[in-house]
């Protein structure tokens, strides 16, 4: 792996858009997909485009920012805690292995998945679909303790692991533009994994204070709830200093010479 990567880092990728003749997200004359025209029908100038101290003034950032932590709690909890759980409840070593394995496997889909669905709905929809998906799971795994519903929840659960990975960067894009996209998905990403270590230590304290997973699962399927309807409240549009997003007001109309 280390001789793969290191490889393909140094001499295949390309990490400037002047290597491939492109102009970088954001800039004038971009023509990539993700630009966003201005209000007079021409292009978006670099510096409209949003810091992460910005962003912070303006509720689709923090409502993001809380799905992408309840998303981290999920991917974390269930990767650490699905064969242990499972193992608890009868199912044998080999057989949980395999429903972990299966679990990654399904991953891949979901990724090709999220693509094509962005490109169709939009960046928010499929990812208030993906916990809605984990409402439908944890509600299973909640009343039904059997290997169809472990193989089920194992699937269904690895189908929706990493679909927000591709999108949150797009969606980062699209909301406060591309000049400071690696700084703003970083600072969410940051909270995804801390939401994530956190929620993967809760899991086994409640293992170890319930002598199982009920409640710790009720809680996920609430907060995976509550992503929902805040990935629905994001507002999917470019917000910019031009428009004067941070403070809700309507943009002035220019004085007449």
């Amino acid at each position: 792996m280390l001789v793969i990567n290191i490889s393909l880092a140094f001499f295949i990728l390309k990490g400037d858009p002047d290597d491939l003749g492109c102009t970088p997200f954001g800039k004038p004359g971009s023509k990539a997909m993700g630009s966003n025209p201005a209000p007079d029908g021409g292009a978006l100038e670099s510096e409209e485009d949003l810091g992460l101290f910005e962003a912070m003034k303006t509720g689709s950032f923090w409502l993001f920012t809380f799905v992408m932590l309840v998303c981290g709690s999920g991917d974390f909890f269930v990767s650490m805690h699905l064969v242990p759980f499972l193992t608890d409840h009868g199912v044998s070593p080999v057989a949980a292995g395999n429903m972990f394995a299966w679990f990654g496997l399904m991953s891949l889909v979901g990724v090709i998945f999220a693509g094509p669905a962005t490109d169709l709905m939009g960046a928010k929809i499929p990812i208030s679909i993906t916990f809605l998906i984990r409402v439908a799971l944890f509600l299973i795994i909640l009343n039904f303790k059997n290997v169809l519903s472990f193989y089920v929840f194992s699937l269904g659960f690895g189908f929706t692991l990493l679909i927000t990975a591709p999108i949150a960067t797009i969606l980062v894009g699209r909301l406060f533009g591309y000049s400071n996209v690696g700084l703003i998905s970083g600072f969410i990403t940051t909270i995804h994994h801390l939401g994530g270590g956190a929620w993967a230590y809760l899991g086994g304290l409640s293992f170890d204070r319930t002598g199982g997973y009920q409640s710790i699962f009720l809680i996920s399927m609430v907060m995976a709830a509550s992503a929902v309807l805040s990935g629905l409240f994001i507002k999917e549009e470019r917000h910019t200093r031009r428009s004067n997003a941070l403070s809700g007001k309507k943009p002035e109309p220019a004085m007449e010479i």
